[in-house]
C-alpha cells in the first residue's frame, strides 16, 4: 500500500499539490474501513 502511494507520488509529483488532499482522504477512509468492519 505505502509503496504503491510512493509509486503514485513519483509519477504525478508535479500534479501532487491538489491532489495529495484526496489521497489524504482516501487513506483516510481506508482506515475507517478498517476500523468500523
Amino acid at each position: 500500500m505505502i509503496k504503491f502511494i510512493k509509486k503514485i507520488y513519483q509519477k504525478y509529483q508535479n500534479y501532487i499539490k491538489v491532489d495529495l488532499l484526496m489521497y489524504l482522504f482516501m487513506i483516510l477512509f481506508i482506515i475507517i474501513l478498517f476500523i468500523f468492519f
